[in-house]
């Protein structure tokens, strides 16, 4: 009778064996990588959201700056209007 790790059984179970660890490594190894990536989306999408609400502000402060940009041309352009028509009614043309 031969040794029994020279067995067939011993060795169709060693070699069982090794492939089962391999898988259960490559899996061990997957999930952990899965992990890593979920984890570095998480914190992407908090610098997106961040960054997001930061555009926002600054774009209500930009719209802001415009809305009153625009009141005063138009203040202006009714003050330049009511000049001009001011002196066309009331300024006499100096003939030369």
């Amino acid at each position: 009778m031969p040794p029994f790790w020279k067995t067939f059984w011993f060795q169709s179970l060693a070699t069982l064996l090794g492939v089962v660890s391999v898988g259960a490594l490559g899996y061990v190894g997957y999930k952990q990588r899965v992990k890593t990536i979920e984890a570095r989306n998480r914190e992407l999408e908090a610098k997106v959201r961040e960054a997001t609400q930061e555009l926002r502000k600054k774009n209500e402060e930009i719209q802001k700056q415009k809305d009153e940009l625009e009141e005063k041309i138009v203040t202006l352009l009714q003050a330049l209007n009511t000049q001009k028509l001011f002196r066309w009614r009331y300024c006499p043309k100096k003939s030369i």
